[in-house]
C-alpha cells in the first residue's frame, strides 16, 4: 500500500505466463493500492507502460489491462507500469514470461484398457 506521503502504489507480483497462441489478460487495477481511501474508484485511474512487450500482445492505457495473443515464445520481457490515480501514482515492474503450449493427449486403448487411460504429453512449438 502507499504511504501519507504517496497514497498510491502498485504492488510488486508475479504475472501469470502467457502461453503461445493462447489468448492472454491481466488487468492490473488488482494491483493498484490507494491507502488513504476506503473504497477508491480504480475505474478512473489512467495508465501508462514502458518497455518492449512480446509480439502479439499489447497494454490499454485506458482499462489498465494488458491483452492479446503472443505468436512467439519469450523468456521473460521486463514492462514499467505506472498508475496515476488523481494526484497521485504508483509504479512498479513487471516481467512476462511468454512459454510453449502444452497440449494433453489422451489415449485409450480399446475397451478393455480403456479405465487405465494412457496419457501423453505433446509440446507443441514453432
Amino acid at each position: 500500500m502507499g504511504t501519507a506521503f504517496n497514497p498510491v502504489s502498485l504492488a510488486a507480483a508475479p504475472l501469470p505466463d502467457a502461453k503461445v497462441d493462447q489468448a492472454y489478460s491481466y488487468d492490473f487495477k488488482s494491483l493498484l493500492g490507494v491507502s488513504n481511501e476506503t473504497s477508491p474508484d480504480k475505474s478512473i485511474a489512467t495508465w501508462t507502460g514502458s518497455g518492449t512487450l512480446p509480439t502479439g500482445l499489447s497494454f490499454n492505457t485506458s482499462t489498465g489491462v494488458l491483452s492479446g495473443t503472443s505468436a512467439a515464445a519469450n523468456a521473460g520481457a521486463a514492462y514499467t507500469v505506472t498508475g496515476p490515480y488523481k494526484n497521485n501514482q504508483g509504479q512498479q515492474v513487471y516481467t512476462l514470461k511468454v512459454g510453449e503450449a502444452v497440449l494433453e493427449v489422451v489415449l485409450g486403448l480399446g475397451r478393455e484398457r480403456a479405465a487405465l487411460g494412457h496419457a501423453a504429453r505433446v509440446t507443441v512449438g514453432p
